[in-house]
């Protein structure tokens, strides 16, 4: 599973356009082949300022087609003042914790 983490601070004015965007970006990925889901994390204030979103896809080469995609730099460009932020690529949203498609993990207890 292939992951890009994102997190970026937003206008309390700007949320529900936030949202909306947020949302039609989910819609266009979910037409891309591997796309494995996407989860959006509000922000808690005092403990986390900045809203996060993480969106899976199942191979490094379905994560690209999105990437690199026109529908993707089209709705990047519809909401480029929500884009004060730096997106990551991981190998798993949740780095060793979870294991998407290949079985169990197995952790060694002392």
């Amino acid at each position: 599973m292939r992951a890009t983490v994102a997190s970026a601070a937003i206008d309390p004015a700007l949320v529900e356009e936030f949202l909306d965007w947020q949302q039609r970006l989910t819609d266009a990925e979910r037409a891309f082949p591997g796309f494995g889901g996407s989860e959006l994390f509000r922000q808690v204030p005092g403990v986390q300022e900045d809203w996060t979103a993480v969106f899976r896809f199942d191979t490094e080469e379905h994560l690209n087609d999105w990437v690199e995609s026109p529908d993707r730099k089209r709705l990047l460009d519809e909401g480029a003042h929500f884009q004060n932020f730096e997106p990551h690529r991981v190998a798993s949203p949740f780095g060793s914790w979870f294991s998407f498609g290949s079985g169990p993990q197995t952790w060694k207890l002392p």
